[in-house]
């Protein structure tokens, strides 16, 4: 039995021969209700790991190893997104769906950003070597000095909207926590606990530095 997400089957229960039952709205909504703090804690796990990422200490590596890491912070937030996207679909409180609306909102803006920073590395890189053949005659000559200058320039760029993001982070994150706290008043010991145990989980799967999967199924309830 998997705790984590609940999938309706009424053709276990039906007789052969027996045209399928209608599922009621209530029973429907009830069964949707069961898959929020799963992926409240998928999502929050995710959201968590491009936090850690984003504020640990970037430029301690190269240009090559700075873009694959934007580049996973930023499918980390989308995937945050995406998750918020689902449990929207599942809310029937008004108040909560604006906050969730807002936080889907602030994760794709976020995402937006650490993509943006992604392209700057390699844009960074194309105009200050010599590597791509088919570019090179149509850089122009520089001085040692100008170059100096303008790789200086946009190495500090890069910094000053990465430092700029961090502060955002810290500034965001009470809010952050308070709307996530909020959504989870109101769970039931027995889902508060599916949802610490998603959250745990899914904090070691993001947490690792293997690829990101599109879709990364629940894991099945351990003895």
């Amino acid at each position: 039995m998997n705790r984590f997400f609940s999938v309706d089957l009424p053709g276990r229960l039906r007789r052969s021969g027996e045209a399928p039952r209608r599922q009621t709205p209530r029973r429907a909504n009830t069964l949707g209700k069961m898959n929020l703090p799963p992926l409240m804690g998928r999502r929050d796990a995710a959201y968590d790991e491009a936090a850690k990422m984003l504020t640990g200490d970037l430029f301690a590596f190269d240009e090559g190893e700075r873009r694959r890491r934007y580049r996973r912070i930023g499918t980390l937030l989308r995937c945050a997104e995406a998750d918020t996207t689902a449990i929207l679909e599942l809310l029937s409180s008004p108040d909560t769906t604006v906050r969730e609306r807002k936080l889907r909102a602030f994760f794709n803006m976020l995402a937006k950003t650490v993509t943006a920073l992604e392209w700057f590395v390699e844009l960074e890189s194309t105009v200050f070597s010599d590597g791509d053949e088919q570019l090179r005659d149509f850089k122009a000559v520089q001085t040692g000095a100008e170059l100096a200058r303008g790789e200086r320039m946009v190495a500090e760029t890069e910094q000053d909207i990465v430092n700029q993001l961090r502060n955002f982070f810290e500034r965001t994150q009470p809010r952050v926590m308070h709307y996530r706290s909020y959504a989870r008043k109101s769970f039931s010991p027995d889902n508060a606990e599916r949802y610490e145990r998603s959250l745990n989980y899914h904090s070691g799967v993001y947490g690792g530095d293997g690829e990101l999967p599109a879709d990364i199924p629940a894991p099945e309830d351990q003895p």
